[in-house]
This record gives structure tokens, C-alpha cells and sequence, in this order.
């Protein structure tokens, strides 16, 4: 791909993302995407600490990632740092495998014992 072509492909994605990123703030502010139970845990009630930590990991390495496209010529995209996906695939992880459990532990009550 020659150098041009490349400059236009990540001014498109660029723009595409940013545009992505304006509609959902003006959709949230607005109200047509509804953030009420977002923190909810659905077995206590209460606030949950699992989603709180991946919506702050989450928060982090998009704030990081942003920063290193910010040092990064406009002819590429930077290359995504393992530390990173470790950081919001391990967060994420922790939620399913709570929902895992519990899934698994409504399983084993609700079978019936011969």
C-alpha cells in the first residue's frame, strides 16, 4: 500500500472513531442510552465492585491507547500493548467467571437427585 493510501485508510478510521465516539456521548447525555443499573450487582442489589474495576480498566487503557495514537504519526496505527489487553481481557474475565459460577451453581441445585 503505498504511503498515501495508508494516510487516507487511517484519516478515514480516525474520523470514523471519532464520529463513533461523538454519537455515543450525545446519546448518553441525552438520555437514549440508559445508564441506570450499570454498577448493579444482580445477586446483591448493591453497587459491584467486579464492573466498577472494568469499567476503570477499560477507562484506562482506551485514555492510554488514545494518548499513544496522539505520539504516533498519522501513517499508521501504534501497535496495541500486551500489557494493555492483559489489563481489560483479565478484567472481563473476572466478571465472567463470577456469572460463570453462579451459573454453575444454580445448575448443581436446580438438578434433580436420583
Amino acid at each position: 500500500m503505498n504511503p498515501e493510501a495508508a494516510r487516507l485508510f487511517i484519516l478515514s478510521a480516525r474520523t470514523f472513531l471519532f464520529l463513533l465516539g461523538a454519537l455515543i456521548l450525545t446519546r448518553l447525555i441525552t438520555g437514549r442510552i440508559r445508564m441506570t443499573g450499570l454498577f448493579k450487582d444482580r445477586e446483591t442489589g448493591g453497587t459491584s465492585a467486579l464492573r466498577v474495576q472494568m469499567l476503570i480498566a477499560t477507562l484506562v487503557a482506551t485514555a492510554s491507547y488514545a494518548a499513544s495514537i496522539g505520539r504516533h504519526g498519522a501513517t499508521t496505527f501504534p501497535p496495541l500493548d500486551a500489557r494493555l489487553l492483559a489489563l481489560v481481557g483479565g478484567s472481563n474475565g473476572l466478571l465472567i467467571a463470577k456469572r460463570s459460577f453462579i451459573k454453575l451453581a444454580q445448575f448443581i441445585r436446580t438438578t434433580p437427585q436420583v
